[in-house]
């Protein structure tokens, strides 16, 4: 009887250690949504509440942002921009003044390849519109891209914005993503929080120091298959990756299939590129330079590392079995996943000489005036 007392006591005690002595490890990551796209949160291991203090600041930030940056909102900042076309000049917050400044200004490094003005077309191939029963024509692809120009869009010093022309509007598309993961970060290092790898929907940013042991390894998608990853990119200590992929978002028009991305000097969907993966400096750099060499694909857009010397890319042509081209700086942190389909390639790309790059902006941050 005695012995049988004695072994519920310690049953008891053995239930109750988690109570009072053993403490479960803290959570080191959190998965979010922020409108209709997941977030990821992932902290290094000390201090033990890094991610009760991140993860707030975190969630706000990319809240405000995407919801300033909805145009379907017509009382969000574009689009109450996209409401005055062509009659007012509106006075916009920093933010959004600031990330506009920034896609207009690697806009021209991409000669125009990446641009925020393609609604009109958008929605002439039914991208935002009921997709139409016929192939647009020339002439009509013709009228509408004379409204798609970024000339049409002034951005005053003042922090004002002007559309000059009606039927101009602004498409953010992923601008929103990717500035939002930029801020966020700036805001968590301004705070020392840290270490910490921040996701949201294509973009990645990572926040530590060199000496820190943190995983910093971001999935690089196979646009032809939902389930084998490409490999992975270590992002470790402070790089952002950028992902464009042309057909996550899809359109059939007479039987035909087109990708999501808009080809700014045709005015027709892009055929340059299946995906492009940037990583670079920022989240909002990478994501115009990804854009854009979907658009021009791997032999046109090697030029563009003339103005974007900080990046390294991958880029996959629409060939089969896929090829991956990346630039030996990309290749120096991918680690291949042997059991895609897949061929790596090198991809040589033009280079500046470093005193090309002396009046550059200091567009590295987006966050600071």
């Amino acid at each position: 009887m005695r012995s049988s007392h004695t072994g519920t006591i310690l049953a008891i005690l053995l239930l109750a250690a988690p109570l009072i002595g053993c403490h479960p490890p803290p959570a080191r990551q959190a998965d979010f949504t922020v409108g209709t796209t997941s977030a990821n949160l992932t902290v290094g291991t000390t201090p033990s509440d890094l991610l009760a203090n991140a993860l707030p600041p975190t969630r706000r930030i990319l809240e405000n942002i995407a919801s300033t940056f909805d145009p379907a909102n017509r009382s969000s900042e574009i689009g109450k921009v996209n409401r005055m076309a062509g009659e007012y000049r509106l006075h916009i917050s920093f933010d959004t003044f600031r990330a506009l400044d920034l896609a207009d200004y690697y806009g021209k490094l991409t000669g125009g390849a990446y641009t925020l003005t393609t609604a009109a077309l958008r929605d002439l191939w039914g991208f935002t519109t009921k997709p139409p029963d016929e192939l647009p024509s020339d002439d009509i692809i013709a009228a509408v891209r004379n409204l798609c120009s970024p000339e049409f869009v002034k951005l005053s010093e003042q922090g004002a914005i002007s559309i000059l022309t009606p039927g101009t509007r602004i498409a953010p598309g992923k601008l929103a993503q990717a500035y939002g993961t930029d801020l966020a970060i700036l805001e968590l290092r301004r705070r020392e929080l840290g270490p910490v790898l921040l996701t949201w929907g294509n973009f990645s940013r990572a926040l530590s120091a060199p000496d820190e042991n943190f995983s910093c390894q971001v999935a690089i998608p196979n646009p032809r298959s939902n389930t084998n990853a490409l490999g992975a990119l270590d992002l470790a200590p402070n790089a952002a990756l950028a992902i464009a992929n042309l057909y996550e978002e899809t359109v059939t028009i007479a039987g035909q299939r087109f990708g999501g991305i808009i080809d700014p000097h045709t005015g027709r969907p892009a055929r340059g590129a299946l995906l492009a993966a940037v990583r670079g400096p920022t989240c909002t750099m990478a994501h115009a330079l990804a854009q854009a060499l979907v658009v021009l694909g791997p032999e046109k857009g090697a030029a563009l590392f003339e103005n974007f010397p900080d990046c390294e890319a991958l880029i996959i042509p629409d060939t089969n079995p896929l090829e991956l081209w990346m630039t030996p700086g990309f290749a120096d942190h991918f680690q291949r996943n042997s059991a895609a389909n897949a061929t790596p390639k090198e991809w040589t790309v033009s280079r500046p000489a470093p005193e090309n790059q002396d009046d550059a902006p200091t567009a590295a941050e987006p966050g600071d005036a």
